[in-house]
């Protein structure tokens, strides 16, 4: 088997406080976990802001949707003409017209 690097019991007590000491800064240097979840806590707000937003957005368009409905059938329901009855082909003759002249009978 091939030799360690370190051979002696300094050498490896140096060794463990070495990790130990790196581990010790690197939790010091470390931010923690309460920038993260600040974060998190800050978009899960603004999502929820966005969720409302959009909602509100889609009834407010909805209720438009109704109003315009509801509108245009009033519209088409005054412009629609009245049913008119077909004309009397006997009563739509003009009366000023003159009278057929009577047939001859004498002859």
């Amino acid at each position: 088997m091939h030799q360690l690097p370190f051979e002696t019991l300094t050498q490896f007590v140096a060794l463990g406080l070495t990790l130990v000491g790196g581990w010790f800064l690197g939790m010091a240097s470390h931010s923690g976990g309460a920038k993260w979840r600040e974060r998190y806590q800050d978009e899960a707000l603004d999502h929820a802001g966005y969720r409302d937003r959009a909602e509100q957005e889609l009834r407010d368009a909805h209720r438009k949707i109704k109003a315009l409905e509801a509108e245009n059938a009033r519209l088409s329901a005054a412009a629609t003409p009245p049913a008119v009855a077909a004309p009397d082909p006997v009563a739509s003759k003009p009366a000023d017209s003159p009278a057929p002249a009577p047939a001859d009978s004498h002859a």
